[in-house]
């Protein structure tokens, strides 16, 4: 009976071990793949950033491009201005210089 009761406790010691084994392993498999999922999910995430900030960055430039290009129409059209105003007035000062002189 003595004998039957340590065999009984022994096993009992086995199994127990034997459990702790395996949820040892099925913890560290749970842990491996959770950190599988969060790397995807990361991955995924930052590859998500990297397309929309390429986007935006694609934006401002274009938007830059037109600022620039309206900025060089603006100055080219006042650049005309004043030249059709100096011309206007190189006259003007031909004439009043030529009223002087005669």
């Amino acid at each position: 009976m003595g004998q039957d009761t340590i065999r009984a406790i022994r096993e009992a010691e086995k199994k127990a071990e034997q459990m702790e084994k395996e949820a040892a392993a099925a913890s560290a498999a749970m842990i491996a793949e959770a950190k599988a999922r969060a790397k995807e999910e990361g991955d995924a995430a930052l590859a998500k950033v990297k397309e929309e900030n390429g986007q935006l960055l694609a934006n401002a430039k274009k938007a830059a491009e037109q600022a620039l290009a309206d900025a060089q129409a603006k100055a080219e059209s006042d650049l005309s201005e004043l030249k059709a105003a100096a011309a206007a007035k190189k006259d003007q000062a031909i004439e009043m210089i030529l009223s002087e002189l005669f």
